[in-house]
């Protein structure tokens, strides 16, 4: 996928729903700096940044059901939030601590999971 967003954004997780896809990410300037600062959420047609949202810390995953998208943020605690496709935040839940690595959608229950170091290595299933 062509970059083409303003300041060279890297994008960490990408997916894909119909003609857009989601990325989260970071400016590429400041990718380096500890912690990273700036996360976002980007919605992305034709290679075009149509819309972008601030979040509140860096994006250990990124999944979709088609319908919603589902991140978790590595922060001060681990917060795992749902959105439209239009980015609108829906709702949220924080876990006390950890990292997440990756958000999964099981296919046949629609369970999210999240897999990463959780209070010790884990893989959590929120319904």
């Amino acid at each position: 996928m062509k970059n083409n967003t303003a300041a060279a954004d890297l994008f960490t997780h990408c997916v894909a729903v119909g003609d857009t896809v989601y990325a989260v990410g970071v400016r590429r300037d400041i990718w380096f700096a500890w912690p990273p600062r700036e996360p976002r959420l980007y919605a992305i047609k034709n290679g075009t940044v149509v819309k972008a949202v601030d979040l509140a810390a860096l994006a250990g995953g990124l999944a979709t059901d088609g319908q919603y998208l589902y991140l978790a943020l590595n922060g001060q605690r681990v917060r795992v939030e749902k959105r439209t496709l239009d980015l609108e935040l829906v709702k949220y839940v924080e876990l006390d601590s950890g990292e997440v690595y990756d958000v999964i959608i099981h296919p046949a229950t629609g369970d999210i999971w999240l897999s990463g170091n959780i209070g010790g290595p884990a893989v959590v299933i929120l319904d």
